[in-house]
């Protein structure tokens, strides 16, 4: 019989939470993910939001041709997992799917950020050991520490940053995998939200559809009528829009909601 998922209805009750998901998941680094709604699956949004490979492939592309006109450092064009974590932290629908290592960065994207057409919702907080996760998978690309989790930069994740570009042909056993990454922070966003990532296959199925994800994965439940509580609780610690997303047009929207 499945578990209860725990709920959590204020900030304290978030740290107890986190506390009881470190304990089940006998990990002590765990990285977060929020969703503003409780139903959504746990995959990169290129999967959720209906795109094919070939159009992942294709913006990815595009990114990288258009994005040195808009962005003051770009990494070289052939270091393929750097552009990879730039374009996704710029909300590119991509292999990647982004954590952080803050439950409460999670907390404000569940609970606090774009939640007018979510508002009526329950949100949810995911809960991952990283190396759990990599543990049983690292191996198929020929990683010997398989406990560990390695930078994206580590040549034995070209085969899975190359199906990202499309510059070799997506079969094998490496479609199916679905890996916890560091990556190098080259961009402020990065820094702030705690940026880290899960790099998915294009046969990878839904984290929390996976066998045996009880083993890596946990799942707080935010009520819908918690959600406005923890926003409050959150923006009293300083977590708000404009210090998450370091740019003028966040400053600029946080500053006139105080003024109202």
């Amino acid at each position: 019989m499945a578990s209860k998922e725990p709920e959590v209805e204020s900030i304290g009750q978030l740290i107890e939470a986190v506390r009881y998901a470190r304990e089940r998941l006998s990990a002590r680094h765990l990285w977060f993910r929020g969703h503003a709604c409780s139903a959504w699956s746990v995959e990169p949004s290129l999967w959720y939001q209906s795109y094919r490979l070939v159009d992942g492939r294709n913006m990815l592309q595009e990114f990288r041709l258009k994005a040195p006109s808009r962005h003051i450092k770009c990494p070289p064009r052939k270091e393929g997992a750097e552009w990879l974590t730039l374009a996704r932290h710029h909300r590119l629908p991509c292999l990647l799917l982004d954590w952080t290592e803050s439950p409460l960065v999670a907390a404000f994207f569940a609970a606090a950020y774009n939640q007018d057409q979510y508002a009526r919702q329950s949100a949810t907080i995911w809960v991952l050991a990283p190396t759990k996760l990599n543990q049983p998978r690292l191996g198929e690309l020929g990683y010997k520490d398989t406990a560990a989790v390695p930078y994206m930069t580590d040549e034995h994740f070209n085969p899975l940053v190359n199906l990202a570009f499309g510059s070799k042909p997506h079969q094998g056993p490496v479609c199916r995998l679905a890996l916890a990454v560091r990556c190098q922070e080259i961009d402020p966003k990065m820094m702030v939200q705690q940026a880290a990532f899960t790099i998915h296959g294009p046969q990878a199925k839904p984290l929390n559809k996976m066998q045996g994800s009880d083993c890596f994965l946990r799942k707080l439940l935010i009520p819908e009528p918690s959600k406005e509580r923890i926003a409050e609780e959150l923006a009293l610690l300083g977590i708000r829009e404009s210090t998450l997303f370091p740019d003028l047009t966040s400053l600029a929207r946080d500053l006139a909601g105080k003024k109202e």
